[in-house]
């Protein structure tokens, strides 16, 4: 069994934190006092400060292993959208040929970005590389990136590949970002103006290291017409869509109402 991160927090730059290394359903080290303070959004636990309170002194003092920002992050290297096709096209081609994986479903580039899931399909006829799922004996189907002749699987590279540390769809989804924008057919949020900042609705998941970094200056919001949506302050916006336009290649679309 994996052992769990020890107990620890990322200051956020409004004073709050993040929580990690501590499981829900676990003893928490934390006092009575802080327990009902935890709000949950998705994966994310957050402490947000009263008025006049160093909650990150406070967890220090509590044994709590205050992680950075750069530590907790941990990006993939920074590429540009062809660099990463082309490095994965390189590593799917030195593999061996594959047999046949009955329910395999592909990721057609060739379909809207803004419908996530009419993207996927059969492979039925199709000849080329997709970002694909395949089918295992147990737990949920594998991630990888195919190459299909007429819809045979001649190859199938296998996500996460050795020595990246995310997910399967982490890579899966970072690599598809990259292939819609070589298609000149790029993958977009849109930015909707409230007081004090923005909303940014997105149509395509974000690898965890993204979401991760919206959520150290933003928080999850109502979405609306959209997979997730998240709030960033105005001081924060321009980093980061610059961020996820540099790092994810998204396009932004501006409401017009």
């Amino acid at each position: 069994m994996a052992l769990r991160a020890p107990p620890g927090f990322v200051a956020r730059p409004d004073g709050g934190t993040f929580l990690t290394g501590i499981a829900p359903d676990a003893l928490s080290p934390l006092p009575a006092s802080l327990q009902p303070r935890i709000l949950y959004q998705g994966y994310v636990r957050i402490i947000r400060p009263e008025p006049g309170e160093d909650i990150p002194a406070l967890l220090a003092e509590l044994g709590l292993l205050q992680r950075s920002e750069q530590a907790w992050l941990k990006l993939p290297r920074e590429t540009t959208a062809d660099e990463l096709h082309r490095d994965m096209l390189r590593r799917l081609d030195a593999l061996p040929r594959s047999g046949h994986a009955e329910g395999l479903l592909v990721l057609d580039p060739t379909t809207k970005v803004d419908y996530y899931r009419g993207r996927w399909k059969p492979p039925g006829e199709l000849s080329g590389t997709f970002v694909a799922r395949r089918p295992q004996a147990y737990g949920a189907p594998l991630w990888g990136f195919a190459l299909l002749d007429r819809g045979a699987l001649a190859r199938f590279l296998d996500f996460p590949i050795k020595g990246f540390r995310w997910r399967g769809c982490d890579a899966a989804w970072h690599l598809q970002a990259a292939i819609d924008h070589c298609r000149a057919a790029r993958q977009r949020y849109r930015r909707r103006y409230a007081h004090g900042g923005a909303y940014l609705d997105f149509f395509s998941p974000l690898p965890l290291w993204a979401e991760r970094h919206l959520a150290i200056v933003g928080h999850a919001a109502e979405r609306q017409h959209s997979l997730f949506t998240y709030f960033i302050a105005t001081d924060d916006l321009i980093a980061q869509e610059d961020f996820l336009q540099r790092r994810l290649w998204l396009r932004c679309d501006e409401d017009s109402n």
